[in-house]
């Protein structure tokens, strides 16, 4: 009787293979260790945000002189049938004056009284010819000149 007894509770319990347990305690590891590691990197987040306070002073510059580039040849929206044009003006004395088109770069520098003068090779058609003065606390200015080249100009 004492086996009957036995073999009814063997059979009630349920059958738990060796396999199911090993399994249970490697996705109950696998989860310990994803919790521990988002729980790091969250710890790791909130101290670099700490870390990471910026001050921001809000000042207001103060206006720079400027070089004062005057041009006095030619007129902006010349059209011309010259291929070449003479830029001439007054900035700052020695000031550093760079002349810049599509095709060509000059640079040259004004003479003690602020003068300068370039001759500027056109392409034919339009040109946007950009001038700028570079004085010795490097204050810059900049003119824009549109400069058209034709030969259809009698």
């Amino acid at each position: 009787m004492l086996d009957n007894r036995f073999s009814v509770c063997y059979y009630l319990q349920p059958k738990m293979r060796k396999e199911t347990i090993i399994a249970i305690l490697l996705g109950v590891g696998l989860g310990l260790i994803f919790t521990f590691g988002v729980y790091t990197a969250n710890q790791a987040v909130k101290e670099k945000k700490t870390e990471q306070t910026v001050s921001v002073v809000e000042t207001t510059p103060s206006p720079s002189p400027k070089a004062n580039l005057v041009i006095d040849e030619p007129e902006n929206n010349l059209v011309t049938a010259k291929n070449k044009i003479i830029i001439a003006g007054k900035s700052q004395p020695e000031a550093v004056i760079a002349v810049f088109s599509e095709e060509n770069q000059l640079f040259s520098q004004a003479d003690e009284n602020g003068l300068f003068s370039l001759e500027m090779p056109l392409a034919a058609g339009s040109n946007q010819i950009v001038i700028t003065s570079i004085d010795s606390e490097n204050n810059k200015e900049e003119k824009i000149l549109n400069i058209v080249y034709t030969t259809k100009l009698k």
